[in-house]
This record gives C-alpha cells, sequence and structure tokens, in this order.
C-alpha cells in the first residue's frame, strides 16, 4: 500500500505513514446509531403538561402512541483503504522533466548549428570576395614577370639579364610589402599564400644569378695571375693588362652588386668574388716593379747601354733640366724638362776609337769612353743613374 499524502510505500495494514505521519484510517461521518429499547407506559415518567401545550396533550390522549420499532445499529465504517498510487508516478515526472530539458538542449544545439553554418557560409562568401581581390592584385604585380622571357644560354645578353633582374625583383619588394602591411589578410584570419609567386621569382632571379656568377669566374680566371706567371716570365705590358682587367672586373661587379639580393655579406658568392679579385690585384702589384726592373736591366745589356748624363740650364730665363744617354751602337737619347713638359727624342752619332760625338742644339755632344765623360762646348756632366728611355 502506498501513502496518499506522499506516495510512500508501505506495509499493508500500517495506521500511520512513516514517511509524513498521515493517518492511514478514514475517520466515521456519522456517529453509530445504539439500539433503543420500547419502554412501557407505565414505567416512563408522568410529564407535567406545560402552558401552551393543553391541545397537543389532549391530541396525545386521543391518539393512541405508535411503538417505536428499534432502528438497527449503523455498521461502522471501515477506514478507505489508502489508494495505491502508481509505482511509476514518480520516475514518470522526473523522466517528462528530463524530456524536457533534452528537447530544450536539442532545440539549442539545432539553433546553434544552423546559426553556425549561417556564419559559417558568410565567413566562407566574405573569404572568397576578398580571396579574387588580392588575387587580381597578386596577378597585377606579377604580369610582367610571368611575361619575361630570360635567356641565360648561348647569345645571352648582360643589359638584358639585369633588367630582367630588376623587374623580378620589384614584384618581389612588392609582394613582401603587401604580406608586411596585411594587404594579404582574410577575414577567417589566415593571409592569402604568395609562396608560389615567390618561389617562381626566386628561381628566375636565381637563374640570372648563376649566369653573372659564372661570367665574374670565366672574366676572373682570364685576369688572374697563374703559377707560371712570374717576374721572369711576364712582361711589364702583360702585367699590366692583367691589373687593368681585375680592376674593372671588380667595378662591374660592384656596379652590378643588385644581383646579389641580400646575399652581399660576409662569405657570400660576392663576397669571396671580391676578395679573389682583391688578392690577385695585390699579387700584380708585387710583379710590376720586378718586371720593370728585369726588362730595364735587359735592355741595357741588349742595347749597350753606356750611360746617362743629366744638367741644368735656362732658356729664355725659363729653367730647364737635360738628360742624355749614350749607347755603344751610338744612340743618342735626349730628354728636356722645361716648365713641367717633357720633351724626348733620339739621334745616332758617330762613334770611332771609343768616342761618341752628337751634334744636337747647337753643340756638340762628345762621349769618351776612356774617361767615362761627356762633354760639350768645354763643359763635364754629371752622369745620371740610368737611363732615360729605350
Amino acid at each position: 500500500m502506498y501513502c496518499p499524502a506522499c506516495g510512500n510505500e508501505l506495509p499493508d495494514g500500517a495506521a500511520f505513514c512513516s514517511k509524513c505521519g498521515t493517518s492511514l484510517k478514514a475517520p466515521s461521518t456519522q456517529p453509530v446509531a445504539q439500539p433503543t429499547q420500547a419502554v412501557p407506559a407505565e414505567q416512563q415518567p408522568m410529564q407535567m403538561p406545560q402552558q401552551g401545550s393543553t391541545e397537543s396533550a389532549s391530541q396525545a390522549t386521543q391518539q393512541p402512541q405508535q411503538p417505536q420499532q428499534p432502528q438497527q445499529p449503523q455498521q461502522p465504517q471501515q477506514a478507505a483503504a489508502p489508494s495505491r498510487k502508481p509505482e511509476k508516478s514518480s520516475s514518470n515526472k522526473r523522466r517528462n522533466i528530463l524530456i524536457a530539458c533534452i528537447a530544450i538542449v536539442v532545440v539549442v544545439v539545432v539553433v546553434g548549428i544552423v546559426g553556425y553554418n549561417m556564419w559559417q557560409a558568410d565567413q566562407q562568401k566574405k573569404v572568397e570576395e576578398r580571396t579574387e581581390q588580392i588575387q587580381e592584385s597578386v596577378d597585377g604585380i606579377m604580369q610582367e614577370a610571368n611575361a619575361l622571357d630570360v635567356n641565360t644560354g648561348e647569345g645571352a645578353d648582360r643589359a638584358t639579364l639585369l633588367a630582367q633582374y630588376a623587374i623580378c625583383q620589384a614584384a618581389k619588394d612588392s609582394l613582401q610589402s603587401e604580406q608586411q602591411q596585411g594587404g594579404l589578410a582574410l577575414p577567417n584570419g589566415s593571409t592569402y599564400d604568395i609562396a608560389q609567386e615567390l618561389d617562381s621569382l626566386d628561381q628566375t632571379m636565381a637563374g640570372i644569378r648563376a649566369w653573372f656568377k659564372q661570367n665574374y669566374e670565366q672574366s676572373l680566371a682570364a685576369a688572374s695571375f697563374g703559377d707560371g706567371d712570374t717576374a721572369e716570365s711576364l712582361s711589364s705590358s702583360a702585367c699590366q693588362q692583367k691589373l687593368d682587367a681585375l680592376a674593372a672586373l671588380k667595378a662591374t661587379i660592384e656596379q652590378e652588386k643588385a644581383i646579389w639580393g641580400d646575399d652581399a655579406g660576409a662569405g657570400s658568392d660576392y663576397a669571396n668574388l671580391i676578395a679573389s679579385i682583391d688578392a690577385q690585384i695585390a699579387h700584380g702589384n708585387e710583379l710590376l716593379p720586378q718586371i720593370t726592373a728585369r726588362e730595364e736591366e735587359e735592355a741595357k745589356n741588349a742595347r749597350g747601354f753606356i750611360g746617362s748624363w743629366s744638367w741644368s740650364s735656362s732658356g729664355g730665363g725659363a729653367p730647364m733640366i737635360h738628360v742624355v744617354t749614350f749607347y755603344e751602337d751610338g744612340r743618342f737619347l735626349s730628354q728636356m724638362r722645361m716648365n713641367q713638359t717633357t720633351s724626348t727624342w733620339s739621334q745616332v752619332g758617330d762613334v770611332r776609337d771609343g768616342r761618341v760625338t752628337l751634334r744636337a742644339d747647337a753643340s756638340t755632344y762628345v762621349y769618351d769612353s776612356a774617361t767615362d765623360t761627356l762633354s760639350a762646348d768645354g763643359m763635364v756632366y754629371t752622369r745620371a743613374s740610368g737611363p732615360i728611355g729605350s
């Protein structure tokens, strides 16, 4: 059985609910009628008629009183048994609440999913629109670079390659600038990918740079001093030509430094080339004076150098310095310096008995090998350190 008030399950016959204290015996609604027995008239007490009731009493005497039938005693009503509450009433209530909560959650989830899908669709549309705008901008930047016909093979033109490299570098700088300034940002927080464009530009620029590097290395190899280029084997003119070529190559590389981009620091190909050229120039500058001295000595030996003499004079008030050089074959070299202007000429004199006689400038120059002196018009001149020319 169950408590009618709280639904608590109770043992059969319980008088009170052990949980809420409710009485389980229903109270009687009518008093139980006691059986009455007929009392003989002689035993009933005589009642004095009251005033105003004489008529009633006379009537009573006139009509004999009917004996009352004894009433049947009423059976006491049994307390109604407490109604048995369905066992699932409480669980049904909880279940209904749970179902309602689940329904609310489902509705919220569905609404959230629908809202999210709508938001995502809107974001996707914005991303597509922005992507299209950026793509147009990137295509505009890449248009000139994509149209280049780069030739680094046979017949490659240096000036053309330099111009093409500059176009690629400008496009790369523009793309990177857009990226750094947020011009490639998309509404969903990501960034438009320009890796493919940058890779294409880098490949083109790397091909051009490789052509210039090879050209520089070939020019350096041609201008460099080899193992066989020594002070005894090289001529001064050949040495000077190499030095001039090395200086011109260095100037060219520095002028075209832009093709190295950011890769021009220590240890780079650019830095290594410049260092190699500087080393070759230093080596050539060491060789040149040695070569010149050797060639002068060879010239003296080949032409029978006798000696050089020098003196000073004045012509028209301006000081002059004269230097003459005699050779055994009678060749005579004369050099005159006046007002920072130098003039040189060569003549051949007469060679007789160890004497070289030359008539020039209205004077007669005589070299006497016996006394190793040079005289002219009675004057003897001082020997110089070496020949003035060849």
